[in-house]
């Protein structure tokens, strides 16, 4: 979720926008043995806001491992998201990651902060200032912190490269645009950013093995290891965002974008991986997800990740699990937010086709054709970049309108 970038030369969407058919979201089987959080949410229209209650799924990996996979099939063929608890990662831990991601976006100055920038990495990783992730063609407003698995597993043959002089290493593989090493906050300043968030990664590549787990036990695919193989190597993705207040000072934006109040955060757009798990600092009103022509916000639930389907998971499943539109608005009263989405994904080279037995059950052909996940990603990437050194925000501002 909320995966897209564009600096001065570069600009990445891991995200697309779409257009979305009505459909009823928050419809559940009432036998199912499994928490149900109740929420209040402000549902808005174009030409109206109205208040309501709705129920928001929750999954409860405490529970016997066919509950969990009965509530997360149910969850992501009706609506797409869901809440995560008990899920063992420590509150310390996730009170760390949110500690050490404020620090760094509260307590460094723009000049430190631009010494990791995306605009140093030719990978993709690093820091990018507000305004530099685009989505539909408009500015996000947040700032971010990007890092990527390091996997060999991304050097692959025949595939795209950088346009440059090195993109082959020793053994004369080529490296692909998202290859590389992650860019850390200085370790004199902050000493233990890189080692919990480094933890949090590990705690995080287990709840989402679990997730797919469930996933194998709710599709009814008999082996509840289903999936293991394509995760022997994830190529997970960790995003650390800064959201300021709709009243908070815009200086770090692009020049041509600092008289604007804009309260989006992050456009709409789906996640085009397997799952993304969210934590963040649980500010209400900010997240929502689109029900039709209406958006519905999200409310946080304490001590819960919410978890989102993404495109690449909808592929595998024929289309029966929901990437859900969804977007971030900037939270008001003069309050920021930080959230720390994590995208679990496959091994680099797992080949992801829709799955033989959910085509069969459904009577109809494969809506998909088999694909390469490195080659999804770099599809994605290599179409929505621009590689170059131009730091004219109105040149970028046209390229972020091919999305």
């Amino acid at each position: 979720m909320l995966m897209m970038r564009f600096a001065a030369g570069f600009r990445l969407v891991r995200r697309r926008p779409v257009q979305v058919s009505s459909w009823s979201p928050f419809l559940f089987d009432s036998t199912l043995r499994r928490t149900q959080a109740t929420t209040t949410t402000r549902t808005m229209t174009t030409n109206s806001t109205t208040n309501s209650t709705t129920s928001v799924p929750i999954v409860d990996l405490s529970q016997p491992a066919h509950v969990v996979g009965k509530a997360i099939h149910d969850a992501c063929t009706r609506v797409g998201f869901f809440n995560v608890v008990h899920h063992n990662v420590s509150p310390d831990l996730l009170q760390s990651v949110l500690g050490e991601a404020r620090a760094f976006f509260d307590g460094s100055t723009l000049d430190e902060k631009d010494r990791i920038s995306i605009r140093q990495n030719e990978s993709f990783r690093g820091y990018q200032r507000m305004g530099e992730n685009w989505t539909g063609g408009m500015s996000d407003a947040h700032e971010a912190l990007d890092f990527f698995s390091e996997s060999d597993r991304a050097l692959l043959p025949n595939i795209n490269t950088r346009n440059d002089n090195n993109n082959h290493d020793d053994a004369g593989r080529r490296r692909p645009t998202n290859y590389g090493r992650n860019q850390w906050p200085d370790p004199s300043i902050y000493p233990n950013f890189r080692p919990v968030m480094e933890r949090y990664v590990q705690e995080m590549t287990r709840v989402g093995a679990r997730l797919m787990q469930g996933c194998a036990l709710g599709l009814d695919l008999k082996d509840p290891n289903y999936f293991h193989k394509y995760f022997d190597d994830p190529f997970w993705i960790l995003r650390l965002i800064h959201y300021p207040s709709t009243i908070q000072n815009t200086m770090n934006q692009p020049k041509n974008d600092q008289n604007k109040t804009e309260s989006m955060g992050c456009g709409e757009h789906t996640d085009y991986g397997m799952f993304t798990l969210i934590w963040s600092e649980k500010v209400p009103e900010t997240l929502q997800i689109r029900t039709g022509q209406e958006w519905t916000f999200v409310e946080p639930v304490e001590g819960a990740f919410l978890c989102n389907v993404g495109d690449m998971l909808s592929r595998w499943t024929n289309g029966m699990y929901r990437s859900t539109p969804h977007r971030v608005l900037r939270p008001g009263g003069g309050i920021s937010r930080v959230s720390c989405p994590f995208f679990y994904e496959p091994s680099y080279d797992a080949i992801i086709a829709p799955i033989d037995v959910l085509v069969q059950r459904s009577n109809q052909a494969p809506s998909f054709q088999p694909i390469r996940y490195g080659d999804h990603l770099l599809s994605k990437t290599s179409s929505n970049f621009v590689l170059g050194q131009s730091s004219d925000h109105e040149s970028n501002k046209n390229m972020g309108k091919k999305t």
